[in-house]
């Protein structure tokens, strides 16, 4: 429980100057002037957007915003502390799991000899590390990124579920995290990288064992949530995003760009300096930092 008090207090207080945050880039029209947001019913055009923004193609993102309206109707700029907070309240949960998946991990029948001890502290600390690294910044307060942060949640709380055995549960939110953002993709892989390292002690030296010990229903079901995914993409705006033949960028062009994107951000997870917010100006005038 101090944990959990410890997490929020200092989560809380890093963000605490974000509620002053104003409608920045895709800010406006994803939500200032997105009017599928004002209204919850029909259900299904507060799960859609318009063409061309961040939250078209991503229904949960889409209604999550629709939620915050309904919160708190009324001119967006106005009433945008109201998205900071359900923002900072999606961060923070995720860090409250992110420590769940440590401490579970570390106290699991392969770790918990050698970590189990101290698998309370050493929780804390990694979940902490991770709520306040300055490469969160912008998730948290810049508004419409909330796809990153609620897509997160979403990929915590499948690991945490299928570590505790929920399996309804893990299915449930690997299926709502492919409708929350296209990351989601290597969830099901990462819950089976897990039962491989961490659930069966047999499992590096006997892969057999392992095969044996598999979940079925557990994996089939996270494998099966791909096709909402697919879905999305094909069907809808996704389609004609970068990587699917937007402005003759192709999957594997945009793959070659984005090596070079990961490597920068995993310099950054070590050495976050300089984080800006418009890389596009880097080399121009202007610069926003955010930490």
């Amino acid at each position: 429980m101090r944990s959990f008090f410890l997490i929020t207090a200092i989560t809380c207080a890093a963000y605490a100057s974000s509620f002053g945050g104003v409608l920045v880039f895709d800010d406006g029209p994803a939500i200032a002037d997105n009017p599928n947001i004002r209204s919850l019913w029909p259900i299904s055009h507060a799960m859609s957007a318009p063409p061309d923004t961040t939250v078209s193609g991503r229904p949960i993102v889409s209604l999550s915003l629709a939620l915050n309206y309904a919160l708190a109707p009324g001119d967006v700029a106005e009433h945008l502390w109201a998205y900071h907070a359900v923002n900072l309240a999606l961060h923070l949960l995720a860090a409250l799991t992110l420590f769940g998946i440590v401490h579970r991990t570390l106290t699991s029948v392969t770790m918990r000899d050698r970590w189990g001890a101290n698998a309370t502290p050493l929780a804390t600390v990694i979940a902490l590390v991770w709520a306040v690294h300055p490469l969160q910044t912008r998730s948290v307060t810049y508004v419409v990124q909330r796809a990153e942060s609620l897509m997160g949640l979403f990929y915590l709380l499948t690991l945490y579920c299928a570590i505790r055995g929920w399996t309804v549960a893990a299915i449930t939110a690997c299926a709502v995290g492919m409708a929350t953002k296209e990351s989601m993709i290597t969830a099901p892989l990462i819950v089976l990288v897990w039962d491989f390292l961490f659930r069966n002690p047999q499992s590096i030296r006997n892969p057999q064992s392992s095969i044996r010990n598999v979940r079925a229903p557990l994996h089939v079901g996270l494998l099966l949530t791909w096709t909402i995914l697919a879905a999305l993409i094909v069907d809808g705006y996704r389609a004609h995003s970068v990587g699917f033949g937007l402005r003759g960028w192709t999957w594997w062009s945009y793959l070659i760009t984005q090596a070079g994107v990961v490597t920068h951000y995993l310099r950054l997870a070590f050495v976050p300096r300089p984080l800006v917010l418009d890389y596009r100006s880097c080399n121009g005038v202007s610069l926003r930092r955010i930490g």
